[in-house]
């Protein structure tokens, strides 16, 4: 038996689920609509630092030191000696505090032969008067503050050859570039003048 108002409730019920299923599929519906958005731009990351040619480091010191003369004790502009120049390459150019003098220096590294000669080695010579030091550029070249030229580029080959003393290795290997070529503003080692 039917009461009054009993067939009420159904349609209620069923108006109530159809409004909650109608506003599911709305809000479904609502995000499969969305429209994809670009990804965000790249940020640019810098390039790592190429490591650094122990040459185009020298020749750097060379530019910033040439023409300096020699002043035996020296340390500055005014005047510059061989172990002085040295102590200032390696300290400007690699962060490297070398000792003053160039007897201290020489006991630093490990000693190369002389055919392995490469960019940044020191270079000991030994004179009649006195002693000696620069550091090489490549295999024949190298720079020093030289008696009678001031800061310069000399050739290994002709006076400084014979009197080579010691070569020795002072950089560490795995900062530099070891075998970079030399820029073309360096002289030929043709034209350099092998004076002290």
């Amino acid at each position: 038996m039917k009461r009054a108002g009993d067939d009420r409730l159904p349609v209620v019920l069923k108006a109530w689920m159809f409004a909650a299923v109608a506003a599911f599929l709305l809000l479904s519906a609502g995000c499969a609509t969305k429209t994809a958005t670009p990804p965000e731009e790249a940020v640019p990351v810098p390039p790592a630092p190429a490591p650094i040619s122990v040459s185009h480091v020298l020749l750097q010191q060379y530019d910033a030191w040439k023409g300096v003369s020699y002043r035996f004790g020296g340390t500055g502009r005014s005047g510059i000696d061989c172990s002085g120049f040295m102590l200032t390459v390696f300290r400007d150019g690699f962060g490297l505090a070398l000792p003053r003098t160039s007897i201290e220096q020489s006991r630093l590294g490990q000693a190369v032969p002389r055919d392995r000669i490469r960019s940044g080695d020191l270079l000991f010579f030994s004179d009649r008067r006195s002693d000696h030091i620069g550091v090489a550029l490549d295999g024949d070249r190298f720079l020093h503050a030289s008696t009678s030229e001031g800061v310069t580029v000399s050739s290994l080959n002709g006076y400084w050859q014979s009197r080579l003393s010691r070569v020795s290795r002072i950089l560490d290997e795995s900062r530099y570039v070891a075998g970079a070529p030399l820029p073309l503003s360096l002289p030929a080692a043709s034209t350099l003048v092998a004076l002290r």
